[in-house]
């Protein structure tokens, strides 16, 4: 046989493949157009609904998805009945089918909070991501899915409860009480996900600040960090929890000090109290403290003007995360900052784009008035070989080029530029410089 041959055989198969899905789509779309009230009632059809959910089919799901939700409450009596089938995978269907008639389904959720004792896991999982997706009406389930976010012994279900309890929004904040209790459970792993949910819950959890400090200090490292995590998303309500954030920057485990320089930007507490010892944090032997510890400095603005000298030495750490943060929070501190200039103009020759990015933004805030040298190295940074710098580049060149006869040459020349949205903002700058 010949080549075409060959693939006009392969083009007939492919033809003949795709004819099979459509009647197939089309077989699945006429049994959801021809449900009526009474195939409902007996749950035959809300049966075949919640098959084609699981069935994989992207198509057939969406339909059936479709149809519940058109159904909404006339389909709940037949899927409460079902999550007392034998089959846990029939259960499991059901829950589905709830969720999708979303908040509509409220009046399953006392059924539901019982299934979330279901031996199966997978429907545990379920029915907890179906108490999220009905939200805030289903405030009622508050209490169960606490228990099943701290005790369920599947880590996938409790992580699903806790988001449930996120999606349910203020209501749950009936959970903080035994929230609180559970920080100072025996068992560390009921300690840590108890911390872990006060975060979820955010400023709603901002009673919990005190005992949250208390587990700063429990005996299992990750109890502390989910603490620290916590306290970092209540955010400025947990001002309070500051010295306690400020001594755990020294913690054995890096995974803390990590967390409480997190908690401390997030917090934005007075500077005076936190600079000192982030700047110490800013020398940790671990890139991913230096990082946080900097975006905690950067967080501060203009009050964080004495870690200047310490941010300007990292701008050369073995880490180009933490290099490109640094820079950041230059930025951040402003006025104070322009000592850094040099240091940010070597930084435009680092072998990490995102710090030439960050350290050619950074000089379009920070160097009007700071000479030839910064516009001759925005300049040069025209010619880098990575877009989104030569984009910035010509950007801060129209803050910082007036009066530079050279920089006007070098951004009429990236009118050229291989980019289109280099030229644009080639062309903007040019026009700013030129009283546009």
């Amino acid at each position: 046989m010949s080549q075409a041959a060959d693939v006009h055989a392969l083009l007939s198969r492919i033809d003949a493949r795709l004819e099979a899905i459509e009647r197939r789509v089309q077989a699945l779309e006429a049994r959801v157009t021809t449900l009526d009230k009474t195939e409902t009632e007996e749950g035959g059809a809300v049966l075949t609904l919640i098959e084609m959910l699981d069935s994989g089919d992207a198509d057939s799901v969406l339909n059936a998805t479709e149809a519940l939700a058109r159904l909404g409450t006339e389909a709940i009596p037949a899927l409460t009945g079902m999550l007392r089938n034998p089959d846990s995978a029939l259960r499991r269907r059901a829950a589905l089918g709830l969720g999708a008639i979303g908040p509509e389904a409220r009046g399953a959720v006392n059924a539901l909070v019982t299934v979330l004792k279901d031996e199966s896991a997978s429907v545990r999982q379920a029915v907890a991501q179906v108490l999220g997706a009905i939200g805030p009406a289903a405030k009622a389930a508050a209490p169960a899915l606490i228990e099943a976010s701290i005790k369920d012994p599947d880590v996938a279900v409790r992580g699903r409860a806790a988001l449930a309890l996120g999606a349910i929004g203020p209501a749950a904040r009936i959970a903080v009480p035994a929230l609180i209790e559970a920080l100072f459970d025996e068992v560390a792993d009921v300690r840590q996900s108890a911390a872990q949910l006060l975060g979820e819950l955010g400023q709603d959890a901002r009673s919990a600040v005190q005992a949250l400090v208390t587990a700063l200090r429990d005996e299992q490292w990750r109890v502390r960090r989910s603490a620290a995590w916590a306290l970092a998303e209540i955010g400025k309500e947990a001002d309070e929890a500051v010295p306690a954030l400020l001594h755990a920057l020294s913690d054995k485990e890096w995974g803390v000090r990590k967390s409480a320089a997190w908690a401390i930007g997030n917090i934005r507490p007075d500077p005076a109290r936190c600079v000192p010892a982030l700047v110490q944090a800013l020398g940790d032997a671990v890139g991913d403290v230096r990082y946080w510890a900097a975006q905690a400095l950067g967080e501060m603005g203009p009050a964080a003007a004495d870690a200047v000298g310490r941010l300007t030495q990292s701008l050369t750490d073995e880490d180009s995360n933490v290099r490109r943060r640094a820079a950041q929070a230059l930025g951040s501190i402003g006025a104070a900052s322009k000592s850094a200039l040099p240091a940010l103009v070597g930084a435009l020759g680092d072998e990490a784009t995102e710090v030439r990015q960050a350290a050619a933004q950074v000089l379009g805030e920070l160097g009007v008035g700071g000479g030839e040298s910064v516009a001759d190295a925005l300049v040069g940074a025209l010619k880098d070989p990575a877009p989104d710098v030569r984009q910035v580049a010509a950007q801060a060149l129209g803050a910082v080029g007036r009066g530079s006869a050279h920089a006007i040459e070098a951004l009429e020349e990236s009118l050229k530029d291989e980019t289109p949205w280099v030229r644009q903002q080639a062309a903007e700058a040019l026009d700013r410089l030129r009283g546009g």
